[in-house]
């Protein structure tokens, strides 16, 4: 018997496939009878976590990794061509990987938003960050300033009679590279002058040196060889106000280090160039290269291989769900290097959600949700984490998760100037809001279909999502399924 009304065969598809719910109670094979007789065992979970279990089952022995599945989001399908053959990387691929992930509404379901939205998120967080020094490290800190006091003093003068006055712009300048730990003379002096310029690690933007490596130096000119004319005198007076404060290095150290390496962050963020790990990309529909650098992003997997397992005639997933009403259902798993796994489900459906999602009469009636999937392959992605030794890349998290983990407690390290954020920054299970993706399982075509049965008659629909031919490399696309995301660690 063929269904006669399209518009209810399209309403009882999408039922199944984007919404529906299925009351089910999961067990093995030994507790299936127990089961049954106690209805109260069971528990609704959405169909997407049936859809998602099977998929991880399919792939966990060759992909070792369990994936989420993803909304279809606005950028459509994942542009896999990543770069041209000049290396410039495709803006189609940037625009899908560079979205940020959030819980959707629908449980079970990662949500994605366009693209940049996880670089957008990051910018304002750690533009929001500051390096905090609790109370009782800040009362030790302002013992040991001073008893320095007088050796602060001479410093600044020392500084000022041979190398000019300070003025306030230069302070401000310097705040724009090094961060908030430039905050007077005295800081100008020691990190931007002596430990940044002398040294010459401000010219490679790179980290300046530190109290501590400049303190127990044996031979300290060794470390500053850009150290001109008259420095030497400065240098002996920098000698004497370590002396005095000794005992603390240690805060001087964590809080510049910490503010420097925040400033580096908003900075590589912000203003991506050739040498911190920015990129110019390619339009794959006009072949132009952007006129600005972007933040970095990478793929691991080479193109050839991507494209040799999208077309492999091997590489098919299959996922049955059958489905019958107070009876033990199954789900069904093939790939080409499993030969079939099958998981028992017992589940029980009201008559009022049945009777929604099938216009026959429930005790009568079963389905087969049929999945499959074409070429699937695991592709691996991630922006370009930053490297301290180097200063290039614009993605740390420490700093982030440090700052949940503090909230807005009095301790000594990185905090966010106000909380709670504006963004939910649990795990994704807990409806987090900042998560990027890792990975991502796509393949070259899927195919769906549904089988409703009365007796010995039976409906089916078929959903065949094809990918288009003869199109340029750099617009070909693949079907996303699912990935894996990371987002801020759980609170311990």
């Amino acid at each position: 018997m063929l269904y006669k009304n399209t518009q209810i065969n399209f309403f009882i598809c999408f039922l199944i496939l984007v919404s529906i719910t299925i009351p089910k109670y999961l067990c093995n094979a030994q507790n299936i009878n127990s089961s049954i007789k106690n209805k109260n065992k069971y528990v609704s979970v959405p169909f997407y976590l049936i859809l998602t279990n099977a998929i991880n089952k399919a792939i966990e022995s060759r992909f070792k990794t369990k994936i989420t599945l993803a909304s279809y989001p606005s950028q459509g399908d994942l542009m896999w061509y990543y770069k041209n053959a000049n290396d410039y990387f495709n803006q189609g691929t940037l625009d899908y990987i560079s979205a940020r992930v959030y819980a959707s509404k629908t449980a079970h379901l990662a949500q994605l938003s366009s693209s940049g939205g996880y670089k957008n998120v990051y910018e304002w967080l750690v533009s929001s960050l500051y390096y905090n020094i609790s109370e009782l490290d800040q009362m030790k800190i302002n013992k040991y300033n001073y008893e320095a006091n007088k050796e602060a003093n001479e410093l600044i003068e020392c500084y000022e009679k041979y190398f000019g006055q300070i003025s306030q712009s230069s302070l401000s300048e310097a705040q724009k590279k090094y961060g908030k730990c430039v905050a007077s003379k005295l800081d100008y002096i020691i990190h931007v002058i002596v430990n940044g310029i002398w040294s010459g690690r401000d010219s490679l933007s790179l980290a300046p040196i530190s109290y501590f490596e400049f303190y127990n130096a044996s031979e300290i000119l060794t470390l500053l060889p850009n150290l001109p004319e008259k420095g030497e005198i400065v240098i002996k007076q920098l000698q004497s106000y370590m002396a005095k404060i000794e005992d603390n290095i240690p805060f001087s150290d964590s809080a510049a280090k910490g503010n420097w390496t925040i400033q580096q962050l908003i900075n590589n963020v912000r203003y991506p160039d050739k040498n911190n790990g920015g990129m110019k990309t390619i339009n794959p529909y006009t072949g132009s290269i952007s006129s600005t650098y972007t933040v970095g992003y990478s793929i691991t997997d080479s193109i050839n291989s991507i494209y040799d397992t999208l077309n492999s005639t091997n590489r098919k997933m299959e996922i049955v769900v059958n489905i019958r009403k107070n009876k033990s259902s199954k789900v069904k798993i093939i790939t080409e290097w499993t030969t079939e796994i099958i998981d028992t489900i017992i589940y029980f459906i009201p008559d009022s959600t049945y009777i929604d999602m099938n216009p026959f009469p429930s005790e009568q009636s079963d389905e087969n949700i049929e999945i499959d999937y074409f070429g699937f392959t695991l592709v691996n992605s991630s922006p370009m984490y930053w490297n301290e030794n180097t200063n290039k890349g614009w993605y740390f998290s420490y700093p982030i998760n440090q700052a949940i983990k503090n909230k807005d407690m009095d301790v000594t390290g990185y905090k966010f100037s106000s909380w709670p954020a504006p963004y939910n920054l649990s795990p994704f299970d807990s409806g987090g809001e900042f998560g990027y993706i890792s990975q991502l399982l796509i393949c070259k075509n899927q195919k769906t279909s549904i089988t409703v049965g009365i007796a010995d008659t039976s409906d089916k629909i078929l959903f065949n999502a094809a990918p288009l031919v003869n199109i340029p490399q750099l617009q070909q696309s693949a079907y996303v399924i699912g990935g894996s995301f990371i987002f801020p660690p759980p609170e311990k």
